[in-house]
């Protein structure tokens, strides 16, 4: 299956900086908190278990809540029956695509439930174990197609983090989404935009107009003075500072 492409640059510029060059304007810039899962087995030697294992569980408030299990599986082999495919059912969306961060590159797929606005806040702030917020279609992704021994019982909460969304345009990149991540210990700024698959065209295809993109992308970030960083998972990133802010 020919899949869309994500493409991301984190960017290592002094963020403030970074931002007003990105075009934030207050008015159109969102804001939503969120909060990942983890094992309840983390250890200083090993603070990600959930996350080593190719699996992230974010918890997410907004207009509406939702919660999204993302997978990295090593190959699309892992992503069987069901899980093939994309589909969307009522308040449910399953998406598979290629994953461009910096130099890396991944497979990911993710299944997100939505959920009324104020709902995941409130669970959490009830002490909730995460897991039993999963929905059933989600428990069925992992158990499908999550690597074994993935720790995915008796989760703790990490966070909150909080993001500032907006919409802007880079050169000829003219859908580009720019996201911040704050917490206490954290502060990450990444741009990103979508390669989606136009009919007829090859994986080949595809690829090539993503590269053409990324350079155009790193091109017109350089113009605004925005260094890419070497960064390759915001998500990464987030989860290591947050277990040492729990340790």
């Amino acid at each position: 299956m020919i899949v869309p492409i994500g493409i991301t640059f984190n960017i290592e510029t002094e963020l403030d900086d970074a931002a007003s060059a990105l075009g934030r304007r207050v008015a159109d810039t969102q804001h939503r908190q969120f909060w990942f899962a983890e094992s309840r087995d983390a250890s200083v030697d090993a603070p990600t278990p959930l996350y080593d294992s190719r699996v992230a569980i974010r918890m997410r408030t907004g207009v509406f809540d939702d919660l999204t299990v993302t997978m990295h599986p090593e190959c699309s082999d892992r992503l069987t029956g069901d899980w093939a495919g994309p589909f969307d059912h009522d308040q449910f969306e399953y998406r598979i695509s290629d994953q461009w961060c910096g130099s890396k590159r991944t497979l990911r797929a993710s299944a997100c439930a939505r959920h009324p606005a104020g709902s995941m806040s409130a669970a959490i702030n009830d002490g909730a174990d995460p897991t039993h917020l999963l929905d059933t279609a989600q428990r069925r992704f992992l158990v499908a197609c999550a690597s074994s021994g993935t720790p995915i019982d008796h989760l703790v909460i990490r966070g909150p983090i909080t993001s500032q969304v907006w919409d802007t345009s880079i050169r000829d990149v003219r859908h580009v989404r720019v996201e911040r991540w704050l917490s206490d210990d954290l502060d990450v700024v990444g741009v990103s935009t979508y390669i989606d698959v136009r009919p007829g065209e090859s994986s080949h295809d595809v690829a090539a107009r993503a590269v053409a993109v990324a350079d155009d992308l790193r091109d017109g970030l350089r113009d605004l003075g925005c260094q890419a960083s070497p960064l390759t998972s915001k998500t990464a990133l987030a989860l290591r500072v947050l277990a040492g802010a729990t340790a």
